[in-house]
């Protein structure tokens, strides 16, 4: 909501500190109430930012996920946003939904639930984590 949006910019405002505002911009995502809206969140900040809003709702259909409510309540908290028909979102946020994904096994790559970097993928399939 705008209230909650308002209340995680006085703590940014209040603590410029990059981690601390990584920290406050999870808030946004440790909130939503529906692991679909989570997943949806991560495929987006991991891959298809910048993509067209109605390839995403097909391809993530794919993977049972209900994307169309999924992104709509993305919205709402002010996650992604839509621009010309493709899903955005702030530079922090996707970040932020990396970082999440990353801290779900910071040393061994192969344990996350998404790739998404190069070296890493690369290490991954060499079998090197």
């Amino acid at each position: 909501t705008i209230d909650e949006w308002e209340d995680t910019m006085r703590q940014v405002a209040a603590n410029p500190d990059p981690v601390e505002i990584q920290e406050v911009l999870e808030i946004s995502y440790t909130n939503l109430k529906c692991d679909m809206d989570k997943s949806i969140f991560l495929h987006i900040a991991c891959f298809l930012e910048g993509e067209e809003k109605d390839y995403i709702i097909k391809l993530l259909a794919q993977c049972d996920l209900y994307t169309v409510v999924g992104i709509r309540n993305l919205m709402y908290r002010c996650l992604v946003y839509v621009e010309d028909g493709r899903v955005m979102m702030h530079q922090l946020i996707k970040e932020m939904g990396r970082e999440v994904v990353r801290k779900e096994s910071p040393k061994e790559p192969g344990k996350r639930s998404r790739l998404w970097h190069h070296q890493d993928c690369i290490d991954v399939l060499q079998d090197q984590s």
